[in-house]
Formats: C-alpha cells, structure tokens, sequence
C-alpha cells in the first residue's frame, strides 16, 4: 500500500486509466501477483481524483499544444493533440471538450 500511495502522488498530472495502470504495472515488477494490485488499486479509490481529470486534461492538452505547434497548424495540430491525449488515457469525449474550448489558429503551417 506505501509503494502504490508513493506511486499515486507522484503521477498527479496523468489520467486516471494510466495511473492504475503505472501502478499495476509497478508492483507486478516488484513481485506482486495482479489480484493484489487490482485490491490494491480498489483501496486505494483512485477514482475519487475523477474532478481533476478535466483539469488535467486541459494541462496535457495544452502542453502538447506547445510542443507540437511549431512544425504544424490548423487540422493536423488538432488531430496530433487529441491523438496524444488519446494515448496518455484520457477518455475520447473528454478530450472533444476541452479541445473546444481551446483557442486554435486556423493558420496551415507548412
């Protein structure tokens, strides 16, 4: 339980899917067999973090706006964005919010 609380607070900024999925993975590389991670994780109630998915979806999303701004623009910077916060694990429809209320350039960088 140490081991997995220690875990949990350090990965503040990722979705709650990818969180229990860094833990289980974590303890099974230490030894542990996967019914105690899953008991683990149901302790634990990750899912109360639920609230702050949104917010954290905002930050990764406009992180990877950052980084991925300077090559592209318009519809391929909006579709690289979502596939990276698709692949970090947050839910699809989630994503399609605060991807709206994000302000994008319609400029096409070449």
């Amino acid at each position: 339980m140490k081991f997995s609380e220690k875990i949990n607070l350090k990965n503040k900024n990722i979705s709650i899917k990818k969180m229990k999925s860094i833990i289980k993975q974590k303890l099974k590389i230490n030894g542990y067999n996967s019914d105690v991670s899953s008991k683990v994780i149901e302790i634990l109630n990750i899912d109360k973090d639920e609230n702050n998915e949104r917010i954290n979806l905002a930050l990764v999303a406009n992180k990877a706006k950052k980084r991925y701004e300077v090559k592209t623009g318009g519809v391929q910077l909006r579709n690289k964005v979502f596939r990276y916060c698709s692949s970090q694990g947050f839910d699809y429809n989630d994503i399609y919010i605060v991807l709206s209320e994000m302000e994008w350039d319609n400029e096409q960088k070449n």
